[in-house]
């Protein structure tokens, strides 16, 4: 099964995404790999392919090239020894163009891409064990062309070669995205849209974030009112709590929710992206340059490298981080002995990387 789910940034694709999976894992064996386009990375060839390997291999963008390097060696002399060779040349040069493969590069492009193509399918079924593979890719919309190309090839594949296999592959999209991918149609290409959420189900929501069920007539007024210039989208509600709570407009008393300003005087941006903006300019200046820096890195970036760039100074960033993440902006989790962060949303780096000024930026 191919499922591209189709919203506006914001609408929550990922995270459904994600809790599925989730409720799937609690009652089911099966192997997945995970990919994302970046806004830049239709310029790169093989980008989304190069994050599937990566996710298999259990690394990042920010592995050094060695450690990376070493994890495929191991992966692959797990396989049987007729293929583990040829494969390893090949996945090589998909990870690191780099690399010194003449007998790769005297092959005719058509030839390369269909002998790269090959040794990701393969390389991704030996990763499964037998098991269901689920193939989770997020921002289709920026896929570069020959990641796209790979999976009408992989349809194919599967189907001649491995016809018994259970696979799912799922992805996501914003609208825009839509006229691109549909260039490259598939067989088995299911869509699903997500709408804008209603009133009632905004309500709902904002109730769930605030842990409540019961709300005073002041704060009804301040939910019809987010509803209004939310439109339905529901990141923009959770960052407009997220902002009221960070500056003491929306409080706790005794257990009620209060406002300690008048509804009338809360100037709620018409845009999810005026609303981010909103919310990165009352950062201190400390947080929102270490933002700014991470939005070069990319959505995901490790504290090693983010330590390094700050001359080793981890009294002034350990702290600026902890903040991001219970402000929202980042999340963390343990990879390898260290600390990985990512922004919580990829518009959210989107936005910041936006505020910097092209020179800055290079």
């Amino acid at each position: 099964q191919f499922l591209i789910l189709v919203g506006d940034a914001g609408f929550g694709k990922s995270r459904l995404i994600t809790e599925a999976i989730a409720r799937i894992i609690q009652h089911n064996s099966i192997q997945r790999v995970y990919g994302a386009s970046a806004s830049y990375s239709k310029n790169f060839s093989y980008f989304l392919l190069q994050n599937l390997i990566k996710y298999a291999l259990g690394v990042s963008e920010n592995t050094p090239h060695d450690e990376i390097q070493l994890r495929l060696r191991e992966k692959l002399n797990q396989m049987p020894k007729l293929n583990r060779d040829i494969l390893g040349k090949r996945l090589e040069y998909l990870l690191f163009q780099s690399t010194e493969a003449t007998d790769l590069r005297l092959l005719a492009p058509e030839q390369l891409q269909q002998q790269i193509f090959k040794s990701v399918a393969e390389f991704l079924i030996y990763h499964a064990e037998n098991l269901p593979l689920f193939i989770l890719i997020d921002d289709l919309q920026w896929c570069d062309r020959l990641s796209l190309e790979w999976f009408q090839f992989l349809q194919g594949y599967i189907r001649d070669n491995h016809p018994k296999m259970p696979l799912f592959v799922c992805t996501t999209s914003r609208q825009e995205g839509k006229t691109f991918f549909q260039n490259f149609p598939m067989d088995w290409c299911h869509e699903m849209a997500l709408n804008p959420l209603t009133d009632s189900e905004s309500h709902a929501l904002m109730n769930a974030i605030l842990e409540t069920e019961q709300t005073s007539p002041q704060i009804k007024v301040l939910y019809d009112k987010i509803v209004a210039s939310a439109k339905g989208n529901p990141y923009y509600i959770e960052e407009v709590l997220k902002s009221l709570l960070a500056n003491d407009i929306l409080i706790q008393d005794k257990g009620e929710w209060l406002l300690t300003k008048s509804v009338k005087k809360l100037p709620l941006p018409n845009s999810l992206h005026n609303l981010i903006v909103t919310r990165f300019d009352n950062l201190t200046y400390q947080e929102r340059t270490l933002l700014q820096v991470a939005s070069v890195m990319g959505k995901e970036f490790s504290y090693k490298l983010l330590h390094r760039l700050y001359d080793n100074k981890q009294k002034e960033l350990t702290p600026l981080l902890e903040t991001l993440v219970t402000n929202g902006f980042l999340t963390k989790k343990w990879v390898d002995g260290d600390y990985e962060f990512s922004f919580s949303q990829e518009l959210t780096k989107e936005v910041i990387y936006g505020t910097l000024l092209h020179k800055r930026r290079t």
